[in-house]
């Protein structure tokens, strides 16, 4: 009988411990969830509801285990990619933070294993080699796969596959640039090398892609399908991706902030690199208009980052707080503070991502003209979702296929730090919001111009779907 009741007061005190953290991460996601409100006016969450229930599950958990799946059902509730907990790396001191440093000597296998490159295999998400005339003119070598296929309405369709929108998915790329870039070096590659090495990938990735589209474009297609299906999001790359592939000028979508001290840092940074670029000698007028409006906005979205709005009485009422959002009011662009500037206007200021943030990468704009379709699926997330976002917004094509997953907006500068009290578990929250073309947050899907596919289809089903669609285009 003293064994059961000390097993019972042990168990009380572990779930009183899971409960804690529970309590915790309630306060978190109030102080800086950037999708909370959207989960209570868009995804009709019951929060009290779903409140009462995870706390008599809680109760009841016979083991911490248990407890930590009934937090990770908590979240998933929420249907949000990029909300969910980890478990958090031991900090170190500045002094034992590991610093790469590379020379000319090193291997480009070392240095990109280092760097964190990998292969991902590359391929299309749907068996386009079924397709009568199929001809794939793409090679092992290339990072995007591509064919080629006529319909019998006489129709030529050229396919690329995008599979990542981040350099990290195409070791071979960091091989190549490596190999380049290393011996150009005079000394040791520290942190500010390493950074120029990223866009030399970046850089070399977005030259590999033009080359594709020009080979395809060489084929005398009438549509370019841009293959996303599959692919789960990626980095900024997406934007000159973006720019590259669009045959009409890309208008940015908008995005929206959290009211926390994590974006009124971000944001004061940049309007300190941006007041120090107006005290050069060596701006034109031109210029100095830019890093005025630059300036003015961001002291205003300053403004609204350090007006916090806690939302935590949600829990208990269900509702929106009145006359508080835990948003900024005035969405930005995501592209900066200009939808797009000239990249030989802004080279030479070090606020040039501030002002039109693909102007970190080197391309060639407007590459593909014609007919373009962005293919995507319930597997497309994040990145990708922010190009077929794009491609709607800037009119440039049709995004076909079916709902997308719906991460939404991600990490801005690694995001916020929130630690669970006892379990010690990471608390991932989105910091940001991207807005799709009808004003809806990205995070609900982007949803295609033309649906085609049941949930319930396999990739056969889809292609001939997919074919039956394409034969009926003029």
């Amino acid at each position: 009988m003293y064994l059961i009741c000390l097993f019972q007061q042990i168990s009380a005190q572990t779930n009183e411990k899971w409960l804690q953290d529970y309590e915790a991460m309630k306060t978190f996601m109030a102080e800086a969830y950037a999708n909370l409100e959207w989960a209570i006016e868009g995804k009709k969450i019951n929060l009290a509801e779903l409140d009462k229930t995870t706390k008599e599950k809680l109760k009841k958990a016979k083991s911490g285990q248990e407890a930590r799946e009934i937090l990770d059902i908590f979240l998933e509730t929420f249907q949000d990619g990029h909300l969910k907990l980890v478990k958090a790396t031991k900090p170190k001191n500045a002094g034992e933070k590991k610093q790469l440093v590379f020379t000319s000597n090193d291997s480009a296998k070392k240095v990109c294993k280092e760097l964190g490159y990998k292969f991902k295999f590359h391929r299309f998400s749907l068996p386009f080699n079924k397709a009568s005339t199929y001809r794939l003119i793409s090679t092992n070598k290339d990072y995007f796969p591509a064919s080629v296929f006529t319909l019998e309405n006489g129709k030529r369709f050229g396919v690329l596959d995008i599979s990542l929108f981040s350099a990290d998915g195409y070791l071979g790329t960091c091989l190549a640039s490596w190999e380049d870039f290393s011996q150009k070096l005079s000394k040791p590659c520290g942190k500010k090398c390493l950074n120029q090495f990223y866009y030399a990938t970046n850089n070399r990735l977005s030259a590999k892609l033009t080359e594709q589209i020009r080979v395809l474009q060489s084929q005398n297609i009438d549509y370019l399908i841009i293959d996303i299906g599959g692919n789960g999001g990626g980095s900024n790359w997406v934007e000159p991706v973006t720019r590259i592939i669009s045959p009409n000028p890309v208008k940015s979508n908008l995005a929206g902030f959290i009211r926390h001290l994590h974006w009124a840092k971000i944001l004061e940074n940049n309007l300190k690199t941006v007041l120090a670029d107006l005290t050069r000698k060596d701006i034109n007028q031109k210029q100095i208009l830019y890093l005025k409006k630059a300036k003015d906005q961001l002291q205003n979205y300053i403004k609204e980052a350090k007006k916090p709005c806690k939302n935590i009485n949600m829990w208990k009422t269900g509702k929106k707080q009145r006359n508080c959002t835990m948003l900024n009011k005035t969405p930005k662009l995501t592209s900066g503070i200009f939808e797009s500037l000239p990249l030989n206007e802004i080279e030479n200021l070090k606020s040039k991502t501030i002002l039109f943030q693909p102007s970190e990468f080197k391309y060639e704009e407007g590459v593909f003209k014609g007919n373009l379709i962005v293919l995507v699926d319930k597997y497309t997330a994040s990145a990708a979702e922010n190009f077929a976002s794009y491609i709607q917004v800037s009119k440039s094509g049709k995004v076909i296929g079916e709902k997308t997953y719906g991460a939404g907006c991600g990490y801005v500068n690694g995001g916020t730090k929130y630690f669970l009290p006892n379990s010690k578990l990471q608390l991932r929250m989105p910091d940001c919001v991207r807005y799709r073309a009808d004003g809806a947050n990205e995070v609900e899907g982007i949803e295609p111009d033309v649906s085609l596919w049941e949930s319930s289809d396999d990739k056969s089903e889809k292609l001939e779907k997919l074919l039956n669609y394409l034969s009926k285009l003029k």
